[in-house]
């Protein structure tokens, strides 16, 4: 019983460690973004620097701008519970199809 669960221990730090080398060339570097953005920055009266991004919405070239974060929860909201299960699920799912080979 403590060699299988040392195995699927194993088997699962295995797969978490090729995540991360995976997703490394990714980390830290600036990126493009396919949205047309605009970044605003400001200087509150404490004279502590501020900057707002929005998300720069075209229809029939009129040009409305949202703010970043209000416009990308209200149109692209995810469930996080729903996602986290999701994550769970395949990890298990690799995990016995691990075991099962062995």
């Amino acid at each position: 019983m403590l060699e299988k669960l040392m195995k699927l221990r194993k088997a699962g730090v295995q797969m978490i460690d090729g995540y991360l080398k995976e997703m490394k060339p990714y980390y830290n570097k600036t990126d493009r973004s396919a949205f047309p953005l605009r970044l605003i920055f400001d200087k509150d009266s404490k004279g502590e620097f501020k900057y707002e991004l929005f998300y720069l919405l075209s229809i029939s070239e009129q040009i409305t701008v949202h703010p970043v974060q209000a416009y990308f929860e209200q149109h692209f909201a995810e469930n996080r519970e729903e996602k986290e299960q999701l994550g769970y699920g395949m990890m298990k799912d690799e995990l016995s199809a691990l075991s099962v080979g062995q």
